[in-house]
C-alpha cells in the first residue's frame, strides 16, 4: 500500500469513527465535519475535487451543527426538512469517504 492510499485508509477510519460516535450521541457534526476537511487535505494536499467536495461537506455538516447546538435555536427550528437534508449529507459523506 502506498502512502497515498495509506492516509486515504486512515482518514476512512477516522470519519467512520467520527460518524459512528454522532450516532452514538458521543461527538458532534463538527468533529465529523473536522476530521473529513482534515483528512481531505492530508489525502490530496488541499487539491483537487476531492477536496473541494469534503470542503462543501464539511461546511454543510457545520451548518448543521450550528442549527442544533446554537442557544439562539429552539429546538422547533430544527424542521423534518433539515433532518432530511442532514441525512442526505451524511449519505454523501460516506460515499466520498468510501467503505472503512
Amino acid at each position: 500500500m502506498g502512502e497515498r492510499e495509506h492516509e486515504r485508509a486512515r482518514w476512512r477510519e477516522w470519519v467512520g469513527a467520527a460518524l459512528a460516535d454522532h450516532e452514538s450521541g458521543t461527538a458532534g457534526l463538527d468533529r465529523v465535519a473536522d476530521l473529513l476537511v482534515l483528512g481531505a487535505a492530508e489525502v490530496t494536499s488541499r487539491r483537487g475535487l476531492l477536496y473541494e467536495q469534503a470542503y462543501e461537506l464539511a461546511a454543510e455538516l457545520e451548518r448543521h451543527h450550528d442549527l442544533r447546538t446554537s442557544p439562539w435555536n429552539a429546538p422547533g427550528d430544527v424542521t423534518p426538512a433539515d433532518d432530511r437534508q442532514l441525512a442526505q449529507t451524511i449519505a454523501a459523506v460516506r460515499r466520498l469517504v468510501g467503505p472503512a
